[in-house]
């Protein structure tokens, strides 16, 4: 008998988040947050304690056993949407939430408790519809009587508050460590190595109490379309994205890069000064429109002949600490693939390595000194209704349970016009509103 899915109208809040709250440490408590001006931020929903939990490291996708174990892990990851298919108009009607690290099937060894890719399979979730202002609790027919009126009481009763506390930010990436490296990518770049590389500095600090409370301070300073915040086994997750690495709805695909970064100004007039500079770079634009080329190719391998277009080029989007400059590219899903099928073969995005993709990968892998870890991998979600929306895990951070460290990540596209000192600014313009949030003394 198949799965139906069923629902319930519950009281609807401005804030998810104050929800969530009595579930935030939950086994595998996981919120996906929507929140902005963007067009995105239309849903926000959370759930907790999956009915099966998949964890998968694959070393080197490439090889024959890389291969074969990917394959194994898509027919996973499909069997249960199959059996519990339903036809819900919600983004979410059950199904996997995960993520998958950037160093996902990369020929290198990664720590052993913390897998490259990880989701669980959630049989309930509670939906919040942020345009029209309703809440709705679905849960699918496995959710017994026992859990369901657990989920409600704790619906109903506010949990108990907690802290969060973080030492100040060090960078692990110093100016000097920068500048040369800096000087390296250039040398690959005029040796034709790459026309464009992604390269990432990272920062960490020490933390206690409840890492849930961050998360709350990150997304009221930088309020996003792509936010997460996942509560696993040896760490937490944060993620105040404002991108979106791939959509499939049915058989619609869309990826939405951003390649093209200037800082807000508190002056209004000076402010739209800024952006329309930005939209109008000559080294801004030749950036997003070589990531744009990469992200169709990528799209093609998975898309019904001929579907593969440029919606919208060079569109300005504006948070609380940048502008960004982004890009949509959409297509049609060819009938023999999955949104997994997409996914993994656009993962990473080119947004965030540079291209080409597999040199500039190598090149940020022998120069970085840090493991990215979920940082510019994916958080995902994979509905049983064929919804699958998945971010690129930019402004995210990584709480360890077992040190107490918090790191966090920042980097930037160099290419052969790139200024070192406004590439390394560029860093400090993206990640300082978040790790002042949370560590005011950094």
């Amino acid at each position: 008998m198949r799965n139906l899915m069923n629902i319930i109208s519950i009281d609807y809040s401005s804030s998810i988040t104050d929800a969530f709250e009595a579930f935030s440490n939950d086994t595998h408590a996981v919120l996906l947050e929507s929140a902005g001006d963007n067009n995105a931020a239309h849903y926000s929903f959370f759930s907790a304690q999956p009915s099966q939990v998949l964890s998968q490291d694959i070393n080197n996708i490439n090889s024959a056993q890389g291969k074969a174990q990917l394959r194994a892990l898509k027919q996973q990851l499909q069997q249960p949407l199959q059996a519990t298919a339903n036809q819900s108009p919600l983004p979410f009607s059950g199904g996997w939430i995960g993520y998958a690290n950037y160093e996902f099937g990369q020929s290198k060894q990664h720590h052993a408790e913390k897998p490259s890719f990880w989701a669980g399979f959630y049989n309930w979730a509670v939906i919040f519809n942020h345009k029209q202002k309703n809440a709705q609790l679905i849960y699918l027919n496995d959710v017994s009587a026992e859990q369901l009126a657990s989920i409600q009481n704790k619906l109903k009763n506010a949990p108990k508050k907690s802290c969060f506390k973080s030492s100040a930010f060090k960078q692990l990436t110093h100016k000097q460590q920068y500048t040369s490296d800096f000087n390296r990518i250039q040398n690959y770049l005029l040796s034709g190595d790459c026309y464009q590389i992604n390269y990432a500095q990272s920062y960490q600090a020490t933390f206690e109490g409840d890492t849930f409370q961050a998360y709350k301070q990150l997304s009221q300073a930088v309020p996003s379309p792509f936010m997460a915040y996942m509560n696993l086994a040896s760490h937490s997750i944060l993620s105040i994205s404002p991108e979106r690495l791939l959509q499939v709805q049915e058989s619609s695909i869309r990826s939405s890069p951003i390649k093209g970064t200037e800082k807000r100004s508190l002056n209004s007039e000076e402010d739209v000064l800024l952006a329309s500079q930005l939209q109008l770079s000559e080294k801004n634009r030749a950036e997003n429109v070589m990531i744009v080329d990469l992200i169709r190719n990528d799209l093609s391998k998975h898309a019904q002949l001929g579907s593969v277009k440029v919606a919208e080029l060079f569109s300005i989007e504006s948070f609380s600490n940048v502008h960004h400059l982004v890009s949509h590219i959409d297509a049609n899903l060819h009938a023999n693939s999955t949104a997994f099928d997409v996914f993994f073969d656009a993962f990473p995005g080119g947004s965030i390595t540079g291209a080409p993709k597999v040199r500039a990968m190598q090149i940020i892998d022998e120069l970085e000194q840090q493991e990215r870890g979920i940082y510019c991998g994916s958080i995902f979600y994979a509905s049983c209704n064929q919804q699958f929306d998945a971010n690129i895990a930019i402004r995210t951070l990584s709480c360890d349970k077992n040190t107490q460290t918090i790191t966090a990540w920042a980097g930037g596209g160099i290419v052969k016009d790139s200024n070192v000192d406004d590439e390394y600014q560029e860093c400090k313009n993206k990640i300082d509103k978040l790790l002042h949030a949370i560590s005011p003394q950094t």
